[in-house]
């Protein structure tokens, strides 16, 4: 049995290392029955832990949206939310928490039903089709010309949208109001906030 110590869920799976809730590495709860292979003395060292880079991508658009957009300490060091955690104690998790409750998860059928519009927060507005086989179309909004048009791949990742075109990589998390918005990284470096809409 695993435990979050920030927000005390439980999740019975034994592989699981991060709460899915707010990112937070878990903990061991005692079991009679599991034998815990931690020695005494061990020492995790929180640089050397890996999150899902999905879970980033989350704390950079909480950033971005909420705390001064590219000006945030969360765009460019997700790492720092629970630093920040501790430091602003609850008013920051109720922040977190509320802006949360206005996101949700895409579904496959949604995400494959007509085209999307991209719009970055800086650059040109694009078109997006995704495909039933796990690739996607994606145009110019404004070309006339046919053969303006690129191929990429998508998934879903815990109802998180990943598009991966060439060496630009965008998750999009699902907004209740329908105004999707995401955080594309180039290689290995942050490059755009987008809105994305769903224009079927």
């Amino acid at each position: 049995m695993k435990w979050c110590p920030q927000c005390n869920q439980t999740y019975s799976d034994k592989n699981m290392q991060f709460c899915l809730t707010d990112g937070t590495p878990l903990s061991a709860l005692y079991d009679s029955e599991e034998t815990l292979l931690l020695k005494n003395g061990d020492i995790i060292n929180e640089s050397q832990i890996k999150f899902p880079i999905e879970i980033f991508r989350v704390y950079c658009l909480f950033g971005y949206e909420t705390d001064g957009a590219r000006e945030s300490v969360l765009w460019n060091d997700p790492m720092s939310f629970h630093h920040l955690v501790r430091e602003r104690g609850e008013a920051f998790r109720q922040c977190y928490d509320s802006w949360k409750l206005t996101k949700r998860k895409f579904s496959r059928n949604e995400v494959l039903d007509g085209k999307w519009v991209k719009v970055a927060d800086k650059g040109p507005q694009h078109y997006l089709e995704l495909h039933d086989d796990g690739t996607l179309t994606e145009r110019t909004r404004f070309s006339f010309d046919e053969n303006d048009h690129w191929g990429g791949k998508w998934k879903l990742i815990d109802g998180i949208l990943r598009l991966s075109i060439n060496i630009y990589e965008l998750d999009i998390v699902a907004s209740r109001d329908e105004l999707h918005s995401g955080v594309e990284d180039e290689g290995d470096h942050r490059n755009a906030y987008f809105i994305v809409a769903h224009v079927k």
